[in-house]
């Protein structure tokens, strides 16, 4: 027997409540790990598009598309994650948008300790 509008309303409301809150637990459980590992939210999204991009890497302006941070602070995090060995190519501000880098050895290990715990 079908259920009544109002009954599936209140189910779906009540789904989105839970889902909310367990949204707000995964949020604040990365945000957690994260700070502990020392990397911001955008870092994490660059590592997380660079290490999905396979062996080959990616460019600055993929990495733009794909996690819809704009090109200047791609570049930025980018330089940062650079400096912090997790990207293998050395980049600088001079870096074209279209060079392509790979992910350094650090970047996966970094990752999936965000990932796991």
């Amino acid at each position: 027997m079908p259920q009544a509008p109002k009954l599936q309303m209140t189910t779906a409301m009540a789904l989105a409540q839970k889902l909310g809150l367990m949204s707000q637990i995964y949020n604040n459980r990365l945000a957690n790990l994260l700070k502990a590992k020392d990397i911001t939210y955008p870092q994490y999204e660059v590592l997380n598009f660079i290490l999905r991009s396979g062996a080959q890497g990616t460019t600055i302006m993929k990495i733009t598309e794909g996690v819809e941070i704009l090109q200047p602070a791609v570049t930025k995090t980018s330089i940062n994650l650079s400096n912090a060995d997790c990207c293998l190519d050395v980049l600088t501000a001079q870096t074209s948008v279209s060079n392509t880098f790979p992910l350094h050895t650090k970047g996966p290990p970094l990752l999936a300790a965000c990932r796991h715990h």
